[in-house]
């Protein structure tokens, strides 16, 4: 790992924050992020160890995927993902250009889809409970991956209560802040506020209050990012009011991710293809307009990332 990153050398430091230092780095010719837990870090030990023993029993093309780890040092290598994180690409970080509508519903329609396989794990399910743009990474072609599982738990008995909150309040469930108790509803709510950052490209404090008055008052198109270019009207309002659903207050009148969510955004993704001219900054992967149908309904791992041999 030193090695990799040239013992750790600044040049290569890609970001730092409460749990620590990330570094690019390259381990047998493949491209690595490398992230330090510093000694007195946020992200204490267990749940650093139960990150990696999460990460490495799930794959989905949507999360993730760690490549090793040095338990002695505090160390996870994940895949490196080039374009950042989602939150950097919605600011426009580093005067990178802003993400189109047409990437945005695509990436809603990615995390909703790794939410749902975590959702979905047998015999025991698994809650992210930190979802949020920063811990969303985009890969060399802008495919999302959900990342930073320290706050994720298994879900025996469907729900997990504590006395001490844990994530990031902006995007955190009312019934949890409430409760202290976590369910994979409370997950639902997080990917709603992520669906309304997309959308308007506001920050996630009280963003669910106004975009309900905007609905409300019909001015809604107001709050709609004009960097991510012209949003056909109907799109984006049923964007809006599907990610008002997953963000309700009481948990039980929030959507289930599959068939609901997963349905919409699979038509919204099918109709955003086929609507006007689509140009390479969409980042439209190219099967998508034949396999990315709304009658092929839930699909656990997109058709693009499929051996064409094996399947």
């Amino acid at each position: 790992i030193k090695s990799a990153t040239m013992n750790f050398s600044e040049h290569l430091k890609l970001g730092e924050g409460g749990y620590g230092t990330v570094y690019r780095g390259e381990i047998e010719k493949i491209k690595v992020a490398v992230k330090i837990l510093r000694d007195d870090s946020l992200q204490g030990r267990q749940e650093f160890e139960q990150e990696i023993n999460l990460l490495k029993e799930i794959r989905h093309p949507h999360l993730v995927r760690v490549v090793g780890a040095c338990f002695e040092r505090g160390c996870i290598v994940y895949e490196y993902a080039p374009n950042g994180c989602l939150a950097d690409r919605l600011s426009c970080k580093n005067d990178t250009l802003p993400l189109s509508w047409r990437s945005r519903i695509r990436i809603a329609n990615e995390v909703c889809s790794a939410l749902h396989y975590l959702h979905s794990l047998k015999p025991v399910a698994i809650v992210h409970r930190d979802l949020k743009p920063e811990n969303i990474l985009l890969d060399e072609i802008y495919a999302s991956k959900i990342s930073d599982f320290g706050l994720a738990r298994l879900l025996p008995e469907d729900l997990v209560k504590e006395t001490e909150l844990k994530g990031t309040f902006s995007y955190m469930d009312p019934d949890y802040l409430r409760t202290g108790e976590f369910t994979h509803k409370s997950d639902v709510y997080s990917l709603g506020i992520v669906i309304l950052q997309l959308l308007t490209g506001k920050p996630a404090l009280g963003l669910v209050n106004r975009v309900e008055r905007a609905l409300d008052r019909g001015e809604f198109n107001d709050l709609v990012d004009p960097s991510a270019g012209e949003w056909p009207f109907e799109q984006a309002i049923q964007l809006a009011y599907l990610a008002m659903n997953c963000t309700e207050a009481d948990k039980r009148r929030r959507p289930e991710l599959h068939p609901a969510v997963m349905t919409i955004l699979n038509k919204l993704r099918t109709a955003a293809v086929n609507f006007g001219r689509v140009t390479e900054h969409d980042h439209i992967f190219p099967q998508e307009t034949s396999q990315v149908a709304v009658e092929n309904g839930f699909t656990d791992i997109p058709p693009y990332f499929l051996c064409p041999i094996t399947q």
